[in-house]
């Protein structure tokens, strides 16, 4: 059987791709002073995380039998929605960095929460505890790095 797995990684890459052809515009204001440095072990287990998540998938199988799993389905599907809002926001909204880090529809950081969310379902239906166990590691050092970059901006 050829694993079906890498399928959940196209839905929340082609948002990511357009966003390569597509970068940020920089800000009107210049940032006053420095930015603080961000945590190395944050910044080290959010990349390992973020690796882990999109390598894995390549050797899982999606099962998708039971009525529980048509839950985390949906649920997935309602993460990778709210996610896409996100990006639909950024977009239409002149493309500025803060973007990535401002409330949307009561999530304090949609782009970072929506897609751990999306994976931690996603592990259930690849029947995967090492996927969400990574998923959770990423999205500890992901979402906290998100809020404050948020801050900062």
């Amino acid at each position: 059987m050829i694993p079906s797995g890498w399928i959940i990684l196209l839905p929340i890459a082609l948002p990511n791709i357009l966003w390569a052809a597509l970068p940020s515009r920089p800000t009107a204001s210049p940032e006053s002073g420095h930015p603080e440095p961000e945590p190395r072990v944050l910044v080290i287990v959010e990349r390992v995380g973020r690796l882990g998540i999109f390598a894995l998938p390549f050797f899982l199988n999606i099962r998708a039998t039971t009525v529980t799993d048509r839950l985390f389905f949906g649920l997935a599907a309602l993460a990778l929605f709210v996610y896409y809002l996100g990006w639909v926001r950024y977009f239409r909204c002149g493309r500025l960095p803060e973007l990535f880090y401002r409330p949307f529809a009561g999530i304090p950081v949609p782009l970072a929460i929506t897609p751990v969310a999306y994976f931690l379902a996603c592990s259930r239906l690849t029947r995967s505890p090492a996927l969400a166990l990574i998923t959770l590691a990423f999205g500890v050092a992901h979402i906290s790095l998100s809020l404050r970059r948020g801050r900062a901006t």
